[in-house]
């Protein structure tokens, strides 16, 4: 019997599967002894089937333990390989499930997991047929094959859709020196609307920023010279859909028609790298004073004077606080530096010091009171 030996978020491998099974959630988190072979019936609880009934099913999980787990006529089934609904008599000693419910109720929804081991995170690298992976317990490497299948949300992929920066789940056999020869590699497509269209992760919100250098009104584009690692100059296509912000805080409603050469923007949308396009979704003007600005959120880790160390996806940054920061909340209250309180998570907006990734100048810190 196969033992899942690397398990990072399980909920991620579930958000994969589609909208056919909706999860219940208890409070919306889940608990590491959940994930882990925790309490029966805890959400995200992953292991290997030791024994099949009518109604349970018994897990070895990744503790050792046997756990049992109530199931009836309820119980949705979902499989990984085909990405379609499937039902409990699918379901055999030997196979590897994620079980998705309420602690202590009969389980809401089973995920039939490929077999073999799993590791998942973000990719950092594609060399080849080699995919490099990065998540909380260090760094993986994917190895794939001509057999190895690919999928992303529920339709077949190619190993090219696998870029960097997207996460990703693969299955496969671990090698003496810790790499996993893939069978199996998936990923979510992007959330829905409910109106059942296709949006962008709302995590990863892809998107440029830079200067507008020409608006073409007639053929719906804007040129605008990009900043950042997308660095250079690319082409804004607009449609009837895409959406327009005159700025953070303002209702005001704006056009194409209305940005201006040497204004600064943020496009949001559908990214063509080799050719520098983006098919606009959302296009937001910048005040100017945040044109060269960057925007970091984080958990306040330590407090120092006016300095403060933010613990944020991109590892701790130094944030400065000076006479001119500004602190804001939501509606009508305010908010002041007295507010701020380690463990708290702020999101600030200023610029880079000296071109250090790393320490950020305030100048607007964001916080719920």
């Amino acid at each position: 019997m196969k033992r899942i030996t690397k398990i990072v978020a399980v909920f991620v491998i579930l958000l994969a599967l589609g909208s056919n099974v909706a999860f219940a959630q208890d409070g919306g988190q889940s608990r590491p002894e959940d994930r882990q072979g925790g309490k029966r019936g805890g959400l995200g609880l992953v292991g290997s089937v030791i024994a099949v009934s009518d109604s349970s099913l018994t897990l070895e999980t990744l503790r050792g333990d046997s756990l049992e787990v109530s199931v009836s006529s309820e119980t949705r089934v979902q499989v990984v390989i085909t990405g379609d609904k499937g039902q409990l008599s699918d379901i055999q000693v030997g196979n590897n499930v994620a079980v998705w419910g309420k602690r202590d109720e009969t389980a809401k929804a089973i995920v039939l997991l490929p077999d073999g081991d799993i590791i998942v995170g973000r990719v950092t690298a594609v060399d080849g047929s080699t995919i490099t992976v990065e998540n909380p317990n260090g760094e993986g490497t994917i190895v794939t094959t001509d057999s190895t299948q690919f999928r992303v949300g529920k339709d077949e992929a190619t190993l090219a859709e696998f870029e960097v920066g997207k996460g990703l789940q693969a299955f496969g056999t671990t090698q003496s020196d810790g790499s996993v020869t893939a069978t199996f590699v998936m990923r979510p497509e992007g959330k829905k609307k409910p109106d059942g269209k296709k949006r962008p992760d709302k995590a990863k919100r892809p998107g440029v920023r830079g200067e507008v250098v020409s608006v073409d009104v007639s053929a719906g584009t804007l040129t605008v010279e990009v900043i950042g690692k997308h660095e250079g100059q690319w082409t804004i296509q607009t449609n009837d859909e895409t959406r327009y912000k005159s700025g953070p805080e303002s209702e005001e409603e704006i056009s194409l028609a209305d940005i201006q050469s040497g204004q600064h923007i943020r496009a949001d949308g559908r990214l063509d790298k080799a050719n520098k396009t983006v098919e606009a979704r959302v296009i937001g003007l910048i005040p100017a004073e945040f044109a060269n600005s960057v925007q970091r959120r984080g958990e306040v880790t330590a407090i120092d004077g006016s300095t403060l160390t933010l613990n944020t996806p991109r590892g701790d940054i130094i944030v400065l606080i000076n006479s001119d920061t500004e602190y804001k909340t939501r509606g009508d209250e305010t908010v002041s530096v007295s507010d701020i309180e380690v463990g708290k998570r702020i999101m600030v907006i200023g610029q880079l010091v000296d071109g250090q990734d790393n320490t950020v100048t305030a100048q607007v810190i964001a916080l719920k009171k």
